[in-house]
């Protein structure tokens, strides 16, 4: 389609638009992630805050535990790699 996009040769744009294309799509994921992790706390808490309950009700399926488990696989090292980033922004503020 002619007229759409940053003209051929315009120096600089195309790197610029890719850069905060890439910061959004980081920016939604970690939010989507934190969304995740969020609605397992609310699903664990509607089951019980209890461990080890003697009855699993009859809604919560294999399903939702290999949800619960893969949340966890995915945010937890996550989290800590974050932390532990000696590149993250609120260490750089410090230097």
């Amino acid at each position: 389609m002619a007229g759409v996009g940053p003209r051929p040769g315009a120096p600089g744009r195309k790197g610029h638009h890719r850069r905060r294309i890439d910061q959004g799509c980081r920016r939604r994921a970690r939010a989507q992630g934190w969304s995740l992790a969020q609605s397992v706390t609310e699903l664990r808490n509607s089951v019980g805050i209890d461990h080890g309950a003697e009855e699993v009700l009859r809604w919560v399926c294999p399903r939702h535990a290999r949800l619960v488990v893969g949340a966890a696989q995915v945010w937890c090292p996550l989290v800590l790699e974050t932390l532990a980033d000696p590149e993250a922004p609120w260490r750089r503020a410090e230097s």
